[in-house]
């Protein structure tokens, strides 16, 4: 997943042999520390030593700071110890929260000795964690991790989750938000100090910081239901939402602002003519005029507020309206229940079309819809940056389902090294400036395409990225296929 070959490994004065020693060396530094606690805390916090679960936490700390030869920095241990501590200390918090009476099969301590007990140890968890990453032989790195910071996003994670307990309201977004700040923010503070200790590389330092950000949420995600014994349908997650199947964005945009322009503003076609043109899938010579008009119409992908702030407006209504709606397990589980906006199509834009009726577009009966937030094939004529910006108009933050945007470049066009530096400065102002979300690229040209269903046995191995998934083209149905070949080809 990540190159080890790239990093610069610093200098440790004592090591572990192996992952296996050093992870012995955690489960003995942390039961050490529990069981020799002072002597007014000591029956409260050794009863916990059966409660501290399989550390993963401190295995994924282990991980991250392994070097190439194998061997595990003793700091790396302290600071996993110290991490497992913060861990075991929210717990204890945690179960006084829930009023939980067992953890990992074992009586809570809020449960054996009462709430203020609990609280007071956890207290005492959460200061003993410190005093442990204190300890590290390096002092500049313990200071790098900043282990106060996050120590401080866990609380704030946990009065998010407080104040929202019982929301059925909740949307995902500040669901997501909730849980990065909780488990979240401790696998991060898990994956970025390994990470210190294996590489001086910023960059790849943040990287380690951010998968283990992301791993974190997963975690949060499945992890409650394990919590409960049931599964999400049976209302075993904290937070349970669903997206639905958005299809044809591109054509709604397009169909309103050929509606505005050609019927209101310019009068060429009345109404009443216009829904005959659609009921005829604009068949014949006066039906395929009508049809000309509607395609001249400004098209969304192009940067243009005229069709873009149309179909913004469009998908504000609709996002307020899937709120209102409750899935089959509202109720059941402890927030959620409802629906939230998705733009992921999953190539149901194919079968879709298959039996959707002409639209005001120009599109004609029978013809795939336009997948996920992506423009129209070849209606979207002022290049990639222009097809960025007007994704970028779409409420985005509150389409936590998936924003799928499809591109396509040649790969003639990425030979040279001038065009792949500007489809990274691009990609870079999509996301860092202009609020992306996603973008997925096939570089491939039509003709290989066309190549590969003429003669598939040549292209046993060609893997195109279809919608939120990759596939064999040779694999995929014939209109699928056509699908994809008609998607534009962007220059840079």
């Amino acid at each position: 997943m990540i190159d080890a070959t790239q990093n610069q490994a610093r200098p440790q004065a004592a090591c572990y042999p192996g992952f296996d020693a050093a992870f012995e060396a955690v489960k003995e530094r942390i039961d050490g520390a529990l069981a020799g606690s002072p002597g007014l805390i000591r029956s409260y916090t050794a009863h916990l030593a059966g409660a501290r679960g399989k550390m993963i936490r401190a295995a994924a700390l282990l991980a991250c700071a392994q070097g190439e030869d194998g061997g595990i920095p003793a700091d790396a241990a302290e600071l996993a110890a110290a991490v497992e501590m913060l861990h075991l200390a929210t717990l204890v918090h945690d179960d006084v929260i829930d009023d939980a009476d067992l953890r990992r099969g074992i009586p809570t301590l809020q449960r054996m000795y009462g709430r203020r007990t609990a609280v007071i140890c956890g207290d005492y968890l959460l200061a003993a964690s410190l005093r442990l990453a204190a300890q590290v032989g390096d002092r500049e790195r313990y200071l790098d991790l900043r282990l106060p910071d996050y120590v401080g996003r866990i609380c704030l994670g946990e009065l998010g989750q407080h104040l929202n307990n019982g929301n059925l309201e909740l949307t995902a977004y500040r669901y997501l938000k909730i849980i990065g700040g909780k488990t979240a923010a401790l696998f991060e503070a898990a994956f970025y100090a390994g990470a210190l200790f294996f590489t001086e590389e910023e960059r790849l330092i943040r990287r380690y910081a951010r998968l283990g950000r992301q791993i974190g949420m997963i975690f949060q995600l499945t992890d409650d239901c394990i919590e409960r014994g049931l599964n999400m349908k049976e209302g075993g997650a904290v937070y349970d939402f669903i997206s639905d199947l958005q299809v044809g964005i591109a054509n709604l945009a397009d169909s309103l602002a050929a509606v505005k322009k050609v019927v209101f503003e310019d009068a060429a076609v009345a109404p009443a003519r216009l829904w005959e043109a659609l009921e005829q899938n604009f068949e014949g010579p006066e039906n395929e005029r009508i049809r000309a008009l509607l395609q001249a119409a400004p098209k969304y992908g192009n940067d243009d507020d005229y069709v873009d702030n149309l179909v913004v407006d469009a998908y504000n209504v609709y996002i307020d309206e899937m709120k209102k709606y409750h899935n089959t397990r509202y109720g059941r589980g402890p927030i959620g229940g409802i629906y939230y906006a998705g733009t992921s199509s999953i190539s149901a834009n194919v079968p879709q079309g298959a039996g959707t009726l002409a639209t005001p577009d120009g599109r004609r009966a029978g013809e795939p819809l336009a997948e996920g937030c992506s423009p129209s094939h070849a209606a979207d004529r002022n290049g990639p940056t222009a097809v960025f910006k007007s994704v970028s108009k779409l409420p985005t933050e509150e389409i936590t389902g998936g924003v799928l945007l499809n591109q396509k470049v040649t790969p003639q066009m990425l030979q040279k090294e001038e065009n792949r530096e500007k489809l990274v400065l691009l990609l870079r102002t999509f996301f860092n400036r202009l609020h992306g979300y996603h973008v997925q690229f096939n570089v491939v040209s039509r003709d290989t395409l066309l190549d590969a269903q003429a003669h598939p046995e040549n292209h046993r191995d060609l893997i195109v990225r279809v919608a939120g998934y990759s596939a064999f083209f040779n694999v995929l149905s014939r209109r699928t296929q056509d699908d994809i070949i008609e998607r534009t080809e962007q220059a840079l």
